[in-house]
Parts: C-alpha cells; sequence; structure tokens
C-alpha cells in the first residue's frame, strides 16, 4: 500500500477508490436500515477527501509527464547538436585519416594564414606503386601513419590532407634544406618500411597570396624536390 502511495498511479487509484467508497456510502445511507451504522455519516469526507486526493494525483501525473517531455525536448535537442557536429565535421574532415580534407583548407585558409603563413606540401613518393604491391589496406594504412606523423609535429588543425597522397601543413614556422630534410625523415620514418618515402615543398606567403597561388607554388617546389631526390 505505501508503495503504491508514492507511485503517482498507485495514488492517484487509491484516491478514487476512497472517492468510490464515499459514495458507496452515501447510497447505502439512503437504506433506512442501513442509518444505524455510525460509519456511514464517513460518507460526506470520504468523499471530499478522494475528490481532494484525486486533483493532487492529477497534479502529480500532469508534473511527471512534464518533466518526461522535458527530458524527451532535452534528449532530442542534444541529439540533434550531436547530428549536427558529426555532419560538420564530416564536411571537413578526411574519413580515412581524420585530418581536414580540401574544403576545410579552403575555408579555413585566410584566417590561418595571417598566423601560419608558411606551407609545407607533402607527397608520398613510391605511394602508387606500395599501394598496388599491398593491396588498398595497406595503402590506407600508409596514410593513417603519416598523417599521425603529421600531428606530432604539427597542429592538428593546420594539417589537410588535400589529394589521394598529398598533405598540407600550415605553419609560422621557417626552414632550411637541412631542416626540411630532418622533417622529411621524421615524417617518413614510420612509412618507410613500405619503401614509401615523402617529397617536401615549402613556399612562405608574404605578398597575402590566395590559397590557390600558394598551393601552386608550394606544388612547384614540392616536385623540385622528389626530383632531386
Amino acid at each position: 500500500m505505501l508503495t503504491c502511495w508514492k507511485k503517482p498511479c498507485g495514488y492517484f487509484l487509491l484516491s478514487v477508490i476512497i472517492y468510490l467508497s464515499g459514495m458507496a456510502l452515501d447510497v447505502l445511507d439512503e437504506i433506512n436500515f442501513m442509518r444505524q451504522f455510525g460509519v456511514l455519516q464517513l460518507d460526506t469526507s470520504l468523499k471530499n477527501i478522494g475528490f481532494i486526493f484525486i486533483c493532487i494525483g492529477l497534479l502529480r501525473l500532469i508534473h511527471d509527464k512534464r518533466k518526461i517531455i522535458n527530458t524527451l525536448i532535452s534528449k532530442t535537442i542534444s541529439n540533434n547538436q550531436s547530428l549536427q557536429e558529426q555532419l560538420i565535421f564530416g564536411a571537413n574532415h578526411d574519413p580515412l585519416t581524420q585530418i581536414g580534407n580540401r574544403r576545410a583548407l579552403f575555408a579555413q585558409y585566410r584566417q590561418l594564414s595571417r598566423t601560419h603563413n608558411k606551407l609545407l606540401y607533402f607527397d608520398l613518393d613510391n605511394f602508387k606503386q606500395a599501394n598496388d604491391t599491398h593491396g588498398h589496406q595497406m595503402g590506407d594504412r600508409v596514410l593513417k601513419l603519416f598523417a599521425k606523423s603529421m600531428f606530432v609535429e604539427f597542429d592538428h588543425a593546420s594539417c589537410f590532407r588535400i589529394g589521394g597522397d598529398e598533405f598540407l601543413a600550415l605553419t609560422d614556422q621557417s626552414y632550411d634544406k637541412r631542416q626540411l630534410q630532418t622533417l622529411k625523415n621524421c615524417l617518413s620514418q614510420s612509412i618507410r618500411k613500405y619503401d614509401v618515402g615523402v617529397s617536401i615543398g615549402f613556399y612562405t606567403n608574404t605578398h597575402n597570396e590566395t590559397i590557390d597561388a600558394c598551393l601552386h607554388k608550394a606544388d612547384r617546389a614540392m616536385y623540385q624536390d622528389k626530383q632531386s631526390s
């Protein structure tokens, strides 16, 4: 009984029973020979108490239903926000390596270039041959390993995959030939066992050039490095 009383539905049901008990006593009170029982005088009290409890029970039910509705609304909003964040992330990140894609680079370059006006253009040497020899799964692994190596050297927000085996990093650091060679050794360390290397093209945007112009010049510098290797 006490457990039932603590639950809104049980509380409401018990209130209805009390009210109906008062109604039953009211009916019995109309029978002459039943009027000798003093308990029949409780009919009005029971009806009033039952009615009051029914009202309280209804208010409790409304309150609980409102809490459920608010909880469902909060969950829906949270799920929608989570879905929206996933869609935004998917639209701006490479699904394989989880780094920024070409779309993100073009969208974010103007802001990033204010503090990161130097471009490092990476191309994986012999990647196609390794991919054909070891299979696409191994090729995907090479791309993931290289992206992971980029995260060690650069900020996540400054790394992008702009093509099949072409990557770009934006930085505020200048590199001479010796430093570029050191960077090349660091980035290729994890993929060297697959006979894959990396060529690097370095370019500094000092004239507030467009991303297309910068990519073209960094790409040209990368091919010069590839030919000299």
